[in-house]
């Protein structure tokens, strides 16, 4: 009985051996290429919170440590900014030597306010991706959208590699999620989509003004200013002076009881150095880097967009400097109340 033809023949059985594997490799090879060249994880999330609350949280690198599922593996990881800090072109680069969280950067591509934010991440030699935040208004607040995109192109061992993303991915995103609904739902809810803000700088000006102090309510702040602008109002016929601006109200303390005040109205010109006795005085008004805020309706309804203020100061970790102040552009006598024009100034 003869030798098995393998061991007769060993170059025959290697070569046959040697196409056998090749018959595998272009089997899993031409298998990978029929795999998709795409792989999109995503997960979501319901938070309590308006829309554009979270998406403040979302635009720039500010908050993203506190929600991101890798910034605590590595309290090494060393962090840069670069662009803007928020918007399109704002980028974030870090550095690791944990092999779980690498180096790489990533930067804001598109910036939809209160909507949606794409990033574009580069994770060195382990490829590029695209990630994508989707805010989705709901009854309760909004539901958060957040995916990676991955394009494998033409390499088939990245083809394979996909279908293991959305289990290796999957899970960080769940815990990103839900630390950035326990992050949004902790910080004030105020919606602060319906403000309408600049930031700028403002001079300050001479202005005729007198203090005074009222109750806290609506009413009795109402009949206090109504006679803090009458006594201003004589004071500047008997002066022949004319008035160059909305009058304001300077908040000097407020507390639950009470809150005290300067009236003023702005005049043209610096002010007469010679003294004047009584309770109206010549001053200047605030001026400097504000938040300055357009309130349109009542004057009863001045605290709903001062906790939008509150809210929009902390979500943006920006404080003010104490200094607030309003400017009465409607005339209350003429203007129906829900259209009276309140200009609110915020120093920063």
């Amino acid at each position: 009985m003869g030798l098995p033809w393998n061991l007769e023949n060993p170059v025959a059985y290697l070569k046959r051996l040697g196409i056998a594997l090749l018959v595998v490799i272009v089997l899993v090879i031409g298998g990978a290429f029929l795999l998709p060249a795409t792989t999109t994880v995503e997960r979501s999330a319901d938070i309590r919170s308006p829309a554009c609350n979270v998406y403040v949280l979302l635009d720039g690198y500010g908050w993203w440590n506190d929600f991101s599922p890798w910034a605590g593996i590595d309290p090494a990881t060393t962090y840069s900014y670069e662009g803007p800090s928020v918007g399109v072109g704002s980028r974030m680069i870090w550095a690791s030597e944990d092999p779980n969280v690498g180096s790489g950067n990533m930067e804001i591509t598109v910036a939809q306010p209160c909507s949606s934010l794409a990033h574009a991440i580069d994770f060195g030699q382990q490829g590029k991706a695209m990630a994508t935040w989707t805010l989705t208004p709901t009854d309760g607040g909004v539901t958060a959208t957040w995916n990676l995109v991955s394009e494998h192109g033409m390499n088939p061992v990245a083809r394979i590699f996909g279908l293991l993303l959305d289990g290796l991915i999957g899970p960080d995103y769940e815990k990103g999620l839900a630390q950035l609904k326990a992050l949004a739902e902790g910080l004030p809810v105020a919606d602060i989509g319906a403000l309408e803000l600049e930031q700028t700088t403002v001079e300050a000006k001479t202005i005729v003004a007198t203090e005074s102090r009222s109750a806290n309510s609506d009413q009795a702040m109402a009949q206090a200013l109504g006679a803090a602008y009458g006594q201003i109002q004589a004071f500047m016929q008997g002066a022949e002076l004319q008035p160059s601006g909305a009058p304001i109200a300077v908040t000097l303390s407020r507390d639950a009881d009470s809150w005290l005040f300067r009236a003023g109205v702005p005049i043209s010109g610096p002010a007469p150095k010679d003294a004047i006795d009584g309770p109206v005085q010549f001053g200047t008004s605030p001026g400097g880097e504000v938040l300055k805020v357009t309130h349109t309706g009542s004057y009863a309804s001045l605290p709903v967009t001062y906790a939008a203020i509150d809210a929009w100061l902390t979500l943006n970790k920006r404080e003010g400097s104490g200094v607030v102040w309003e400017a009465y552009v409607s005339d209350p006598a003429t203007t129906p109340e829900d259209q009276l024009i309140t200009k609110i100034y915020v120093g920063l």
